[in-house]
């Protein structure tokens, strides 16, 4: 599979199907405001969905920090919170504003995956019982009352989480759900 057009890391990339070749082009990035891209998913089909949300705990956000923001963890929480966001608050907020209006239930499970005790085996829930967050402010408050208490390991490794979300669909009666991961980048082939 090739890519075609100019890309840049912000861009979306939409792969389209020509005969039985796929080809990856770039989304150009159009939109000032939220509202913008909220109608451009509805003008591509998406009218509802459920979100999951999956956050990488590994060890390898201590490195990727040290390079990208300023020497410290990349889970990092800052003394105010709402005001001093890490990269993965900040991507919770802004990614899940705006597919947040798509989940009309607001109830978003959440989960961390490859700390040391998931590993790359299991997935743990960021409520008791595996309850759902009721809305993205409790995904976020959970996650930052949860850091604290979490020891990064590794290897990442997706496998655990996509299996969960697979769980969560199969649960929800085959509801459609997009799954939010946030990770840094450093992923394993281990399965």
């Amino acid at each position: 599979m090739g890519c075609s057009g100019n890309h840049s890391p912000t861009d979306d990339v939409r792969q389209s199907s020509t005969s039985s070749t796929h080809r990856f082009e770039a989304i150009r990035d159009q939109h000032a405001l939220l509202d913008g891209v909220r109608h451009a998913l509805r003008s591509e089909g998406l009218e509802s969905c459920n979100l999951i949300v999956a956050v990488d705990f590994t060890v390898s956000n201590t490195g990727a920090g040290r390079n990208s923001f300023f020497g410290r963890s990349l889970h990092h929480l800052g003394q105010h919170p709402g005001a001093d966001l890490n990269p993965y608050e900040q991507a919770i907020r802004i990614i899940g504003n705006t597919l947040a209006i798509f989940d009309e239930d607001q109830l978003i499970p959440a989960y961390g995956f490859g700390d040391a005790s998931c590993q790359d085996s299991h997935v743990f829930s960021f409520k008791p019982g595996d309850e759902p967050c009721r809305g993205l402010d409790e995904v976020l408050q959970r996650y930052r009352q949860l850091v604290p208490h979490v020891r990064l390991a590794g290897p990442t490794s997706f496998a655990p989480i996509i299996r969960q979300a697979c769980q969560v669909v199969n649960d929800s009666g085959g509801q459609f759900h997009i799954l939010l991961l946030i990770a840094d980048g450093q992923v394993c082939a281990a399965a």
